[in-house]
């Protein structure tokens, strides 16, 4: 059942008003650990187990306001432009899909520079070694910032390189829509990613 923006709410209240616990924390940061590089025997490196721990670090003292806009809790209450929300909380399968998706290890981050050489064509590379298409691809916000940096013509031509399909779709987080977040000023919207690839290498 779809949750509504007050039902959302009421579970932000109660949340932050939960006291954090260093024990605890520390509990779970070395689960964590144990978790990736025991059961899972996956190879971290040491620089990265203390990202991990950085970032959780992060949540910890910050809760859901990990920034001044949009908070993490904004970003989970938005909606796209037809006012529905999207994001994994919204919904009881929503939830559970990305819970089975990270409990199989198929939750992958990657590093990369958006408009650089390797990233986003190593991935390429692999889906089309795999017979896969891209359906979706979640770009927040960082257009503006590979725009203003002058990098939009290669982030472009490394989005070319991905296998793409009919449905293959940019997710965008824009702000100064009337559609969701704090004060109606947060939205997500939707876009096509091999047209807008084709048409974009002079922007």
């Amino acid at each position: 059942m779809l949750l509504s923006p007050s039902g959302l709410a009421m579970a932000e209240a109660a949340f932050s008003t939960v006291a954090t616990s260093q024990a605890l924390f520390d509990q779970t940061l070395v689960a964590m650990k144990v978790h990736l590089t025991r059961t899972r025997k996956i190879p971290v490196p040491l620089r990265d187990l203390e990202g991990l721990e950085a970032v959780y670090q992060t949540f910890y003292a910050n809760g859901f306001y990990l920034r001044a806009s949009p908070s993490y809790w904004d970003l989970m209450v938005a909606t796209d432009t037809a006012g529905v929300m999207r994001s994994y909380l919204a919904t009881e399968a929503g939830f559970a899909a990305l819970k089975d998706l990270q409990s199989r290890n198929l939750v992958v981050p990657v590093v990369g520079n958006f408009g650089g050489p390797k990233a986003i064509r190593a991935i390429g590379r692999y889906l089309k070694a795999h017979g896969a298409t891209v359906s979706a691809f979640y770009l927040s916000n960082v257009e503006q910032y590979l725009t203003q940096d002058g990098l939009w013509g290669e982030f472009c031509q490394n989005v070319a390189t991905l296998p793409l399909g009919p449905s293959s779709t940019f997710i965008r987080s824009q702000s100064g829509g009337g559609g969701g977040g704090r004060g109606g000023s947060f939205i997500n919207s939707l876009g096509a990613m091999a047209e807008e690839v084709k048409g974009c290498g002079g922007r």
